[in-house]
């Protein structure tokens, strides 16, 4: 998806006013720059959650038995 974004003055600091289908729950938000020059936006509760529930699958995988010796899936 891709949308457009107004940004304004405020004072001395910029302001980013997002359209109304992007509207966030969060009341504050972190601003990544990489360094090929793409800035990600994200909730950093949301983010947390993200990555708890990633290393919870993770660990849950890992605690599976093992496969039997000699075991091969078919390819259809």
């Amino acid at each position: 998806m891709q949308t457009v974004a107004r940004v304004l003055k405020v004072g001395d600091r910029q302001a980013v006013r997002l359209p109304s289908e992007l509207k966030l729950k969060a009341k504050e938000l972190v601003l990544e720059t990489r360094k090929d020059g793409v800035i990600l936006l994200y909730d950093p509760v949301q983010r947390e959650r993200y990555e708890a529930d990633r290393r919870k699958a993770f660990r849950e995988l890992c605690e599976l038995p093992p496969l039997p010796a000699g075991f091969e899936l078919e390819r259809p």
